[in-house]
């Protein structure tokens, strides 16, 4: 796997098939996403379920996300990691960057 550190434009409340990033991301053959952001019961999870629903590999980085309480914040995360990893995986931020400078898949 080739890495490459990118940061996609994902317009608010555009589709991300829509929007700049995505198409960028299309255009560049990206096949995995990595996730963060605020708030990840809403904004981030919803992009991550329509990354999914166009095929692409997601990773949550649930210690890089914010909610408005714990128990929501728990919920996003375990929601990804349900039925075998039906919406991607989660890692914390330290995993994730210690995989990508090792080159670990």
């Amino acid at each position: 796997m080739r890495r490459r550190v990118w940061f996609p434009l994902l317009a608010q409340g555009q589709p991300l098939e829509e929007s700049r990033g995505g198409k960028s991301c299309r255009s560049m053959g990206v096949t995995y996403l990595a996730f963060c952001g605020n708030t990840i019961d809403v904004c981030v999870h919803s992009t991550l379920r329509a990354a999914v629903d166009l095929d692409y590999e997601c990773l949550l980085l649930g210690d890089c996300c914010g909610a408005v309480d714990d128990g929501l914040h728990t919920w996003a995360i375990e929601s990804v990691k349900i039925e075998n990893g039906v919406f991607g995986t989660g890692a914390t931020a330290e995993a994730f960057v210690s995989a990508f400078l090792d080159g670990t898949d």
